[in-house]
């Protein structure tokens, strides 16, 4: 008996449209997923049985191959895929990356959609990939993924579309990405700091771990060998900082007053805006102001992480990393890559530039 179309699916754990779209060489699938489509499709005996409808030749019920998807030049849908896990209201930077996106997408003539997909792998461990049916139906030519997502995904979707990721690098996936220029933005902060006299500094990370912030780490560390500040005068700072989890996280003070206290920091490069302002709000709760006291800086220019402390109303030093210029650049990446899908992964960084702000400043005795 021929094996069916869901069957293959069910076992390759992909839709399908991805079988159909594979069985058909669509060069819009990774050629490792059609090459194990046609492998198991060949090997468990498969045939297409075709009739006969309006002229044109069509699988009949157990072998149903739905229309192959239509061409971005006729149909033009670009899917925004963005992690549920991720507020968008506390994401500026989301919100800077969609403007882009559209914007771009409206000079191209390009549709946008956007969908909001579970960030965890558990879903990948069942047949039915989680995925919003206009990528799982064929209808979006590619897609734009923002977020946290696990490995798995990021292993998982470019073999099924192709996927453009923001922010975040997976060199080891078969995805295009456009990136910030982290390290840069990072060591010129340093440089600023170093302007002012600091020679105590601390790298202060976020509270979950991101590919961004080993580059920024790495920034970090160039700026301070650039800058003359030897290994013994700065620190890096984790998760023990911090109390609580996720977006409700605070820094304790009590651990900010151990770091003045031992290291006689000076100066803090915060991994990101939300790191910052909650390094902020932590020092308020001793007494110690920005620029007066100490300096901090954050990373993002984003808008909206106030919601982290309502009462620090200072413009905060920090790094604008261009998020409209990077949903831009992602649009026609998309277009690119369904244009030559053959094409090896794309990476490019944008470029970003200082934001100076308010929180820092020279050297004060204490």
């Amino acid at each position: 008996m021929s094996i069916t179309m869901q069957e293959i699916a069910k076992r390759l754990q992909i839709s399908t449209a991805t079988v159909s779209r594979s069985l058909r060489d669509d060069p819009l699938v990774h050629p490792e997923t059609r090459a194990r489509v046609t492998q198991l499709a060949a090997a468990a005996g498969y045939q297409a049985k075709a009739r006969r409808s309006r002229n044109r030749k069509i699988a009949d019920d157990t072998i149903e191959v739905p229309e192959s998807p239509s061409r971005p030049d006729s149909h033009n849908l670009l899917g925004v895929v963005l992690a549920d896990s991720a507020p968008v209201y506390r994401h500026g930077n989301f919100m800077r990356m969609l403007q882009g996106i559209t914007s771009e997408c409206d000079a191209m003539g390009i549709m946008s959609s956007l969908f909001f997909v579970q960030s965890d792998a558990a879903e990948l461990a069942s047949p039915g990939f989680p995925m919003p049916d206009p990528v799982v139906d064929g209808r979006c030519q590619a897609v734009v993924v923002s977020g946290r997502y696990s490995e798995a995904i990021l292993r998982q979707l470019p073999k099924q579309i192709p996927a453009i990721v923001l922010a975040r690098r997976f060199d080891e996936y078969p995805s295009d990405a456009v990136l910030a220029d982290n390290a840069a933005g990072i060591t010129a902060l340093v440089r600023r700091l170093a302007a002012f006299g600091h020679r105590k500094l601390a790298f202060v990370d976020d509270i979950a771990p991101a590919s961004f912030i080993f580059e920024r780490y790495t920034g970090f560390l160039g700026g301070c060998e650039e800058c003359g500040i030897t290994p013994a005068d700065h620190i890096r700072i984790g998760k023990e900082a911090y109390s609580g989890t996720g977006y409700e996280a605070r820094i304790r003070p009590e651990f900010v007053e151990g770091v003045l206290r031992t290291h006689g920091t000076t100066g803090f490069v915060c991994a990101n805006d939300w790191t910052a302002y909650c390094w902020l709000a932590a020092l308020e709760q001793l007494g110690i102001t920005a620029p007066d006291c100490v300096s901090v800086t954050g990373f993002d220019n984003d808008p909206m992480p106030l919601f982290a402390t309502p009462s620090y109303e200072q413009r905060l030093c920090t790094i604008d990393p261009n998020f409209v210029e990077m949903g831009r650049r992602a649009v026609r990446f998309a277009a690119e890559r369904t244009a030559k899908p053959a094409v090896h992964p794309l990476r490019l960084t944008v470029q970003g530039r200082l934001i100076e702000g308010a929180t820092t400043g020279p050297v004060v005795s204490r």
